[in-house]
């Protein structure tokens, strides 16, 4: 078990980062001329701590956090895709449901040969074909 009085007498931590652990807050150091590093944090109101250590000698060290680590910036990408494929997708449903608005209120002027010419491959052709047979009769 790590306590805080071990962490104190091997010297892992100076006095200001003890006041910090027990105060709740976690406190971190790098060893090893910056390729390890180690987390502490005190559990609770306890005599224990959590110790997380590992080495830092990889591409993204610890000190990366932010914006533009990589992982956020495929994000950022891939929302961005997406939200453009959402957009188009939106605006070809629109323009069909528009075809369809159109006719409904030359339907409901009187108008019944109305025809609403939508593409088979679109979401809203059963219905503008439905609208059409009704139109025909």
């Amino acid at each position: 078990m790590v306590t805080l009085r071990s962490i104190l007498d091997e010297q892992r931590i100076v006095n200001d980062d003890i006041k910090k652990l027990k105060a709740g807050e976690y406190v971190s150091r790098r060893f090893d001329n910056g390729n390890g590093f180690e987390v502490f944090q005190r559990i609770l109101q306890s005599e224990y701590v959590v110790v997380l250590s590992g080495p830092t000698a990889q591409r993204w060290p610890i000190r990366t956090f932010g914006l533009f680590k990589p992982n956020h910036v495929d994000w950022a990408v891939e929302s961005a895709l997406f939200a453009i494929a959402i957009f188009i997708w939106v605006r070809l449903f629109r323009r069909d449901m528009l075809k369809l608005d159109a006719a409904a209120a030359e339907i409901g002027n009187g108008n019944f040969n109305v025809h609403v010419d939508i593409k088979p491959s679109a979401a809203l052709h059963p219905l503008a074909a439905s609208l059409n047979t009704m139109m025909q009769k």
